[in-house]
């Protein structure tokens, strides 16, 4: 699941997901275009957040196909 797909499918901003993983909303919105976090901190983060549903597997999967 991509992390987009997560936040749309629980009506949460990407706004108040980056508060919940210690970032700031530019970057959630890079990371919801499939752009691989930069940090290991914060792709634990989004994986803790979403409950293993978006994991580091999924950005590179979504970038494979591109």
């Amino acid at each position: 699941m991509t992390l987009a797909e997560f936040l749309a499918q629980r009506d949460i901003s990407q706004a108040d997901f980056a508060i919940a993983i210690g970032t700031a909303q530019p970057s959630v919105s890079r990371y919801c275009r499939g752009r691989i976090p930069e940090s290991r901190e914060i792709m634990q983060a989004i994986m803790r957040e979403t409950g293993g549903l978006v994991t580091a597997n999924d950005f590179f999967a979504e970038e494979a196909a591109e």
